[in-house]
C-alpha cells in the first residue's frame, strides 16, 4: 500500500493561460501474484487506488489497473498464452498511448493479446497472434475522435538458422473501427528480421518492413 501527496500546477493539462492547479492526495493498493505449475504460469500486478484533488476542483479520480499474463504448455510442441491489460483512470498513461496525451476525463482502456506457438519441425515453427485494443471515454466530447476498437491478427514464421539464431517473417492484418466518426481503416503489414540469443540472459531482435493502410 502507498500514500502520497503534492501539488499539481496543471491538473487538466491545459495550455498556457488555462492551467488549473490544486493540491492532491493519492492512495493505492498494489497486489502482485505469481502462480506456477510445471505446465502453466499466471502472473499479475494489480494497482487499485484513487487521487483526490482539493480546492476548487474537489474531485476524486480513479486509478484501476489490472494486467494478467498467462502461459500454458499444451504439449511439447504447442504453447498458448495471453497478455491482458485493463485500466480505468483519468490521467493519460503515456506507456499505452490511449489516443490523447491530455487529461480529457475518465476513460476505459484495454490492450489484450493471445498467441499460439507451434513447433512443426525441429527448425521450423509458427506464432499465431490475435490482439484487441479498445478505448472508451466517459464524456462524449472527449471520446468523439478517440473511442475505437482495434483488431489485429498475425502469423509469424520462424526458421532456426543456427542454434542461437532465428530468421523471422511476419504478416499482420488489422482493422480499426471508430465509434462516432468515420475514421475506420484496414492495414496489411509485412515484416522480416532476425532474433539472436547472445547469452542465456540476453536476446536481441531486428525487424524491417512496411505497413499499407487504407481509410474508408
Amino acid at each position: 500500500a502507498s500514500v502520497r501527496g503534492g501539488y499539481d500546477d496543471n491538473v487538466n493539462t491545459g495550455s498556457s493561460g488555462f492551467e488549473r492547479g490544486a493540491g492532491f492526495f493519492s492512495a493505492s493498493l498494489n497486489i502482485s501474484l505469481n502462480l506456477e505449475t510445471p505446465r502453466t504460469s499466471v502472473s499479475t500486478a494489480t494497482a487499485l487506488g484513487f487521487t483526490y484533488y482539493s480546492g476548487n476542483l474537489n474531485t476524486t479520480e480513479p486509478n484501476l489497473n489490472l494486467p494478467i499474463t498467462i502461459l500454458h504448455k499444451v504439449s511439447p510442441r504447442l504453447q498458448i498464452g495471453a497478455a491482458i491489460l485493463v485500466l480505468y483512470q483519468r490521467e493519460p498513461n503515456f506507456q499505452y498511448s490511449p489516443g490523447s496525451y491530455q487529461n480529457n476525463g475518465n476513460y476505459f482502456f484495454t490492450q489484450d493479446s493471445f498467441h499460439a506457438d507451434y513447433i512443426w519441425q525441429p527448425r521450423f515453427s509458427t506464432v499465431t497472434t490475435y490482439s484487441i485494443v479498445a478505448v472508451k471515454y466517459d464524456q462524449m466530447a472527449s471520446g468523439l475522435f478517440q473511442d475505437r476498437v482495434e483488431n489485429t491478427i498475425g502469423n509469424q514464421f520462424r526458421f532456426l538458422l543456427w542454434p542461437t539464431t532465428n530468421l523471422v517473417g511476419e504478416y499482420r492484418f488489422g482493422v480499426v473501427s471508430y465509434s462516432h466518426v468515420n475514421r475506420d481503416s484496414t492495414s496489411n503489414t509485412i515484416l522480416a528480421g532476425v532474433d539472436h540469443q547472445f547469452s542465456p540472459r540476453l536476446t536481441a531482435g531486428f525487424r524491417a518492413g512496411a505497413e499499407f493502410r487504407d481509410y474508408e
